[in-house]
């Protein structure tokens, strides 16, 4: 081998040597650059689920099971969100994870978990929920809510009610005990006793019964 062809080989494998430094740099600032997009990609991904159960939820906090009326239902009802029932006779227990607006006839307890709207409606058994409101509505039980019990004008309660506030302007048969305050309004009727640390009487309101004033704790 001449000498120049010696040195020619000499040149060409510094060169090369020399180069795989910057070829492993390149490749590393390449794996870097695919995690930050993979990690990106995963982010967007993420974001979007999140979004997508929100809107999920949203709808479904609005958008109500509604039960026409005309059906009779024979059996327990349990159900995970908010329901409605328009003019329907129920002849079972009814429970819901969420409000309940409730409309004809049921001979069975109710459990609402949310708040209650009772309408035109007539019931045999017992109450637990949130709040409770009764509109034109006959209702043969017991009644406990850890919110506001509201009674309608032309509404009647023969049960025990147990409740943090309540005002009403129907006829109760029972005994009221409420955490908060009671106010029986102008067209009241009140049968039993009440117990409550705040409790007012308006004019016109008859009450047939002991009342007892509990302090604050």
């Amino acid at each position: 081998m001449k000498w120049y062809e010696k040195q020619k080989m000499i040149f060409a494998t510094k060169e090369k040597k020399d180069e795989w430094p910057n070829a492993d740099v390149k490749e590393l600032s390449e794996e870097a650059s695919n995690k930050e997009k993979d990690d990106k990609l995963s982010e967007i991904v993420e974001a979007m689920i999140v979004e997508e159960e929100a809107a999920a939820a949203e709808k479904h906090s609005f958008e109500p099971t509604i039960i026409g009326e005309g059906c009779v239902i024979e059996g327990n009802i349990t159900t995970a969100g908010d329901m409605v029932f328009q003019g329907n006779e129920i002849r079972g227990n009814l429970e819901t994870h969420g409000n309940l607006e409730f409309t004809g006839t049921i001979i069975g307890d109710i459990i609402c978990h949310g708040n209650l709207s009772v309408k035109r409606a007539t019931m045999q058994g017992n109450i637990q929920c949130g709040e409770a409101r009764i509109e034109n509505g006959s209702i043969e039980g017991d009644i406990s809510c850890s919110g506001k019990v509201t009674v309608e004008k032309d509404s009647s309660i023969n049960g025990n009610i147990t409740t943090e506030s309540m005002e009403t302007n129907g006829q109760i048969n029972g005994q009221i005990i409420a955490s908060k305050s009671v106010c029986l309004a102008s067209s009241a009727i009140m049968l039993g006793d009440v117990s409550s640390g705040d409790i007012e009487i308006e004019r016109g309101a008859l009450m047939r019964g002991n009342i007892i004033m509990k302090q604050d704790n």
